[in-house]
């Protein structure tokens, strides 16, 4: 019973310690006075966090009225610009107190391990919101339609710009995203054709979707099923089915 006991409490002790182990020794903080808003992190001693794996975006942008100052550090993974452990650093932003922001932060940083070697810390993301009651009253709000004729009134209000369809790169991408540039639509290049002659490019295309390499395996399977192969009495009657 003692066996099968600490057969369960072992791997608890294990993932606990693990979790210990690799817990962020990052604590972020946002606070705003004023048209200031203040993002600070602070950093445990022996770690650091990396200036290019750093980044904070605000939703809507920001200004930067102050940033830390960063210090080069060289370990196992090599030469970096780094925030130094043991303090804290923090960045200053100019914003408007009447809006909402949404404050993004994506981290990563690494610390010296016992031996003096370096261990690193996965990827990490946090989120802060900051608002004032009369910007959330702004915010558009979302609730139930006590009658349908509303929900269509509101579907009204709604106006399709532009359709497309196929594959496209990126300047296609763009260039259909822009309203006020003319495109040319890759599923209309059969407007206005001739009825047999979408007839016959459809009967093409489906000839040529049995090259493919999804199609053109079975073939010959297909062919064994309805008795065009070897079972067939002759060429011509293997050829007819085969055709069919």
């Amino acid at each position: 019973m003692r066996t099968l006991r600490w057969t369960f409490i072992l791997p608890l002790l294990v993932a606990s310690l693990a979790q210990a182990q690799f817990a962020q020794p990052y604590v972020w903080n946002q606070s705003a006075e004023g048209n200031r808003l203040t993002v600070e992190v602070a950093i445990q001693s022996g770690t650091y966090l990396y200036v290019d794996q750093t980044s904070i975006e605000l939703l809507p942008a920001a200004g930067v009225q102050e940033a830390p100052v960063s210090q080069t550090h060289t370990d196992d993974f090599g030469t970096a610009e780094i925030y130094e452990g043991g303090q804290s650093h923090r960045w200053v932003y100019s914003i408007d107190p009447q809006e909402t922001y949404r404050t993004t932060i994506r981290y990563q940083g690494c610390g010296t391990s016992d031996g003096g070697g370096a261990v690193c810390y996965a990827p990490a993301t946090e989120t802060f919101t900051l608002g004032s009651v009369a910007a959330v009253e702004k915010v558009p709000m979302v609730g139930t339609f006590e009658k349908e004729n509303d929900l269509l009134a509101l579907l009204d209000r709604f106006e399709t710009v532009r359709t497309d369809g196929g594959t496209k790169n990126a300047a296609e991408f763009l260039a259909f995203l822009n309203t006020d540039q003319e495109i040319r639509s890759a599923s209309g290049f059969l407007d206005g054709k001739n009825a047999w002659l979408i007839i016959v490019l459809v009967l093409i295309g489906g000839l040529a979707l049995n090259f493919t390499p999804c199609v053109l395996p079975m073939i010959p399977i297909n062919l064994a099923i309805i008795g065009a192969g070897a079972a067939a009495g002759n060429k011509r009657q293997g050829f007819v089915r085969g055709g069919v």
